[in-house]
């Protein structure tokens, strides 16, 4: 009896939609640590993506060594150049 109130009490889940596919892709993935989506993707190869403040991202290129802040269309907003002798970060 208590186990039905308790069953009855709880919220029901909502039922999300989801809408069709967009793109596929035939590459497989590994190590996902997570997802951010970006219109359009962002860059040719796999780098880190880290979820920063609010709905920013810091995008890690290697090539340039920099560190890329873009918000959530993948405007790039700010850039950080690799500097000094122990390759610590410098802003604009």
């Amino acid at each position: 009896m208590l186990a039905a109130r308790l069953a009855s009490a709880q919220p029901v889940v909502p039922v999300r939609e989801l809408s069709t596919v967009d793109a596929t892709s035939s590459q497989s993935f590994a190590n996902i640590f997570c997802v951010r989506p970006l219109a359009g993707g962002y860059g040719p190869r796999a780098a880190p993506l880290i979820p920063y403040l609010a709905d920013s991202s810091l995008f890690v290129d290697g090539v340039s060594m920099s560190l890329l802040v873009s918000d959530l269309l993948g405007n790039v907003s700010h850039e950080f150049l690799k500097t000094g002798a122990f390759g610590g970060l410098g802003g604009p």
